[in-house]
C-alpha cells in the first residue's frame, strides 16, 4: 500500500480508509502509521474517510477508528 501512494503521489485524488477486514482502521493488520506518513511525503492534503463496515455498529467503528487515527497524526507531527 505504501508503494501504491508513494507511486500515485499528486494524483491521489482522494483516501478512503478500512482494515484489512473492511472493518475500522485499527483492528486489523494494516499498518495505517505508514500509510499516513507515505501521503503526508506525496504531499496529499486532501480528506481522509472512513469507509468500512459497520461493526459492531456504525457509530461503535467510527469511535474507535478517530482515536487511532488522530494518535497517528498526533505521532508523526512529533517525528
Amino acid at each position: 500500500l505504501v508503494d501504491a501512494v508513494r507511486t500515485g503521489g499528486s494524483n491521489i485524488g482522494y483516501v478512503h480508509l478500512a482494515d484489512n477486514t473492511r472493518h475500522y482502521p485499527g483492528s486489523g493488520m494494516i499498518n495505517f502509521r505508514s500509510i499516513l506518513r507515505a501521503l503526508d511525503e506525496a504531499g496529499y492534503d486532501g480528506y481522509l474517510s472512513v469507509e468500512c463496515f459497520p461493526i459492531p455498529s456504525g457509530e461503535d467503528a467510527a469511535i474507535r477508528a478517530l482515536p487511532y487515527l488522530k494518535g497517528i497524526e498526533q505521532a508523526l507531527s512529533e517525528e
